[in-house]
């Protein structure tokens, strides 16, 4: 009779056949390729055998129906921090789909690419409204409608 393999032989060659994380779990670890990418997960092309997403190498990707500016912070016009959809966004750090920011106390002008290729959409958006891009209108309180 064979003895069994020590726990952490045994740990180690279930993880020898998946390309785990060893800090993340298989959600996070999709979640964090999805932000990167600029989309969302369930969107992220999955491959057959081991279901890992599969992106475009040196590709920007994403697609946006609604833009929405939660919050922005104005100390000056090289310092400022806005809220888009939850994600922070500063002047060294603005996603490809926003161009042409111009950040006021009160109000953002810019434009939005909705995807790849496509033309810049310009508006304009206070605190606490959102940009239906379909419609080319602005929603207050969050529009969910697309």
């Amino acid at each position: 009779m064979l003895a069994p393999a020590h726990p952490a032989i045994a740990a180690d060659e279930g993880l020898a056949g998946n390309a785990q994380s060893l800090m993340f779990s298989d959600a996070e670890q999709q979640a964090i390729e999805a932000a990167l990418a600029v989309r969302p997960a369930e969107e992220l092309p999955m491959s057959g055998a081991d279901g890992q997403p599969q992106l475009p190498v040196n590709k920007p990707v994403w697609q946006i129906h609604r833009l929405h500016l939660s919050a922005l912070v104005y100390s000056g016009p090289r310092d400022w921090t806005l809220w888009f959809d939850g994600r922070q966004v500063k002047r060294d750090n603005v996603p490809p789909f926003l161009t042409a920011l111009r950040v006021t106390p009160n109000y953002v002008d810019f434009s939005v690419i909705p995807r790849p290729g496509a033309d810049p959409i310009p508006a304009r958006l206070r605190p606490n409204q959102t940009f239906l891009i379909k419609q080319l209108r602005v929603a207050e309180d969050g529009g969910t409608e697309y």
